[in-house]
């Protein structure tokens, strides 16, 4: 089954357990995620359990205008640091095939009917596993993680000037000016309470294909990785675009070696 705190987000203590006894263990790990300020979030059940859905997590961003829902750009994730979920990257493609899939619009179109949701952008979670897409969450916003950044880059569209018409009562334009694949891949250290000295990009060894490469933090800080760190402890993250996912991988593999850290 998977733990998640009731009143927080961007996998914030969330954690796969097996067993009884991982039941024992983290079950105090996701009641007592701390909220970042400024989020204030109380309530007597502040545990979800949820059934462990296995396989490939993707986000689908969609516009919706008078019910009708128009998925946009699809986003698949890289997860790491099991069992926590920390999503340590994003691919979008502008030719996913999700996007043509017929059976996959007509279960998102069903999923907004049945929560009532006719006018807006939504950032919907499904898991692609044996049993065909499960749902996981539909959020009534843009996804995070500079996802709708990478919608940006791969296919021309402005999700922020798409949602403001919607929410307007103004029906977007939603067809693509281009057909790319963008991603983002986030850094983090190797140790809990490590206090930076200084992060360092090596802009020689970046490729064509990297779009950004980004410093996070200041020298002095103390970082960690996941489960302490999360989101919050990265460190830097890079973007690239290219024509084909599998440059789009490589230039993000080059560019993750080009970031290096050292120890104060």
């Amino acid at each position: 089954m998977i733990l998640k705190p009731r009143g927080l987000g961007a996998s914030l203590g969330a954690v796969r357990v097996d067993d009884p006894d991982a039941l024992r263990r983290f079950f105090p790990f996701t009641r007592d995620t701390p909220a970042p300020d400024p989020v204030r979030y109380r309530t007597d059940e502040p545990v979800l359990v949820e059934e462990c859905v296995t396989g490939e997590e993707i986000s689908v961003d969609a516009v919706v205008t008078d019910g009708r829902v128009v998925p946009l750009f699809v986003g698949r994730k890289a997860v790491g640091f099991p069992p926590y979920a920390e999503e340590t990257g994003h691919l979008v493609d502008a030719a996913d095939p999700l996007l043509r899939d017929d059976a996959f619009g007509d279960l998102l179109q069903r999923t907004h009917a049945a929560l009532g949701f006719r006018d807006g952008w939504t950032h919907t979670e499904f898991m692609l596993g044996d049993r065909g897409p499960q749902l996981i969450e539909v959020n009534g916003r843009l996804g995070g993680d500079l996802i709708p950044y990478l919608g940006t880059l791969a296919t021309g569209l402005d999700p922020a000037l798409i949602a403001a018409g919607a929410a307007c009562g103004r029906l977007p334009a939603t067809t693509p000016t281009r057909r790319r694949v963008a991603g983002v891949r986030f850094g983090y250290v190797d140790a809990d309470d490590t206090t930076i000295g200084r992060v360092r990009v090596d802009r020689a060894q970046l490729p064509d294909a990297v779009d950004r490469a980004v410093v996070l933090v200041q020298p002095g800080r103390t970082v960690s990785p996941p489960p302490r760190g999360t989101v919050w402890g990265r460190i830097a993250y890079v973007t690239a675009v290219a024509d084909t996912v599998e440059e789009c991988q490589a230039a993000l593999d080059a560019a993750a070696k080009a970031v290096s850290y050292t120890v104060a």
